[in-house]
């Protein structure tokens, strides 16, 4: 007999009617009406206990309390598919944020090298609202995790390939929804995309020393976990045999179906973040989910038990980085060093900004007259353009050159006092500024220039030295004056 299985191997069209593909279709056919028929039964029983809502942790914890970052998001959708995860969580509490709504705290794998954990649950599903996409888009800046699983039950697409009760592991997640519709057909443009880089070795031994929690030891041969896995993910509730067989023809190494994975992966993708899908088979998709509901506990369990197996390894995730925000994984490269200079460059900033405020106290006590738009040693270099010379004599308000070697330097980053020109009779006031710019540039200059009569200003930006912006700045308010008929050649 040719079972589906065989048939996929084949890689015969469905379009085609020759002799050994009508023998593969009535094998398919004669599966589907067999396990249509067939008492699934009840699956094997557990050694652990699933906990009823009733059972939860009545530990409340403040927000401000709870640990984070965490090292581990787990994302549930369905309840027990979250009451299997929370089974595995030690020393369980729970919290509110506003954003997330009520999170559980705990922590999971080995006892002397515990992993912190957070749980929650989304809507089903992908896309809408509270589901996978956005809860995770949501959850992981606040939480900050190291790596993020998807956990729960999914059905199952080949009835040779998984039996119920295994557990499959994304290995390849594909989207098999997205599609371009045409008068005479439809080109469907779904991702397939591996599992991300650091799970990728993870996942290879996430079954090594893994003992399915199961009251009868025996049986423990019986649940396989499938580490290569390829599994579809979309917006489809599927439990049609017809869909079932569609997407094999299209898909036919998948051999799994969910909803949540989809928004996960985009979420995680977007924001930097491992990621991993780790499911149980409940159901094959194929119309008899009604007679497989007590699988999906047992299916979720299972993949819970991976999970809590996977992050039993001593130093899993020691050198996996926390969450930070898109702008530092963007950044891996970058040195502590390179931070530190940033960080040191903003603190002079602001001891820079409070000398200034001293010298202007300064100047009051001592009555001295004042102008932000003068100074006496005006950055400009008459020499870099004959066209603007200096009037050093003409500037009100000077005052004495502080050669203290602090002040000099909170002098040259900031960019300097206020200052003026004067060129042709007019005064022309310009005010340069560092700031930061990005850790290729860590420090360059804005300068505004003005004509005090006119009021006309310019503003040039991203200067490495403060002189070159304030030459330019002034030269640009020259060419507006003349371009205007207000200064004479």
């Amino acid at each position: 007999m040719c079972s589906i299985g065989h048939a996929l191997d084949c890689n015969l069209p469905r379009v085609i009617m020759d002799s050994s593909t009508s023998v593969c279709k009535m094998s398919e056919e004669e599966d589907f009406e067999q396990n249509l028929s067939l008492n699934y039964g009840n699956p094997p029983e557990l050694s652990i206990t699933i906990p009823e809502l009733s059972d939860l942790s009545q530990m409340e914890a403040p927000w401000e309390s709870v640990k984070i970052p965490t090292d581990v998001l787990l994302v549930t959708a369905k309840d027990c598919e979250f009451l299997s995860c929370y089974a595995f969580l030690r020393n369980g509490c729970r919290s509110y944020n506003r954003g997330l709504g009520i999170v559980y705290f705990g922590d999971m794998g080995d006892v002397k090298d515990k992993v912190n954990v957070s749980l929650l649950r989304c809507s089903e599903g992908a896309a809408g609202p509270g589901a996978a996409l956005s809860k995770v888009k949501t959850a992981i800046p606040i939480l900050q995790p190291k790596a993020l699983f998807c956990v729960g039950f999914c059905g199952g697409l080949s009835y040779e390939k998984v039996k119920l009760g295994d557990v499959v592991i994304s290995a390849k997640l594909t989207t098999y929804a997205h599609k371009k519709v045409m008068n005479d057909r439809e080109q469907h443009r779904g991702i397939i995309t591996p599992v991300s880089r650091d799970f990728a070795d993870l996942i290879r031994h996430a079954a090594d020393g893994w003992k399915a929690p199961l009251a009868n030891p025996e049986e423990n041969s019986k649940i396989e976990v499938h580490r290569d896995a390829e599994i579809l993910s979309g917006p489809e509730l599927v439990n049609s045999e017809w869909r079932r067989e569609e997407l094999l023809e299209r898909y036919r190494e998948a051999i799994a179906i969910e909803m949540e994975g989809e928004g996960v992966f985009a979420a995680a993708h977007d924001l930097k973040m491992e990621w991993v899908v780790i499911k149980g088979i409940s159901d094959y998709a194929d119309g008899s989910k009604s007679k497989t509901q007590a699988w999906r506990p047992f299916a979720s369990v299972m993949a819970a038990s991976v999970v809590d197996n996977i992050l039993k390894v001593p130093g899993l995730l020691k050198d996996w980085q926390h969450y930070k925000g898109v702008f530092n994984h963007k950044q891996e490269g970058v040195s502590k060093l390179g931070v530190l200079l940033i960080v040191s460059a903003i603190v002079v900033l602001l001891l820079a900004i409070a000398l200034g405020y001293s010298f202007s106290l300064t100047n009051l006590k001592q009555n001295k007259p004042t102008d932000e738009f003068h100074k006496d040693e005006a950055k400009v270099d008459s020499s870099a353009d004959p066209a603007i010379p200096l009037h050093k004599d003409e500037a009100k308000g000077s005052r004495t050159p502080n050669e203290d070697p602090l002040t000099t330097l909170l002098t040259s980053i900031t960019g300097g006092s206020p200052g003026q020109v004067n060129f042709k009779g007019r005064t022309i006031a310009y005010r340069a500024h560092g700031r930061v710019h990005s850790f290729d540039e860590p420090w360059v200059y804005d300068v505004t220039a003005w004509d005090i009569e006119s009021r006309i200003k310019v503003k040039v930006k991203h200067y490495k030295e403060s002189e070159e912006a304030i030459q330019d700045a002034v030269k640009e308010v020259i060419k507006k004056l003349e371009a205007q008929g207000i200064l004479q050649d």
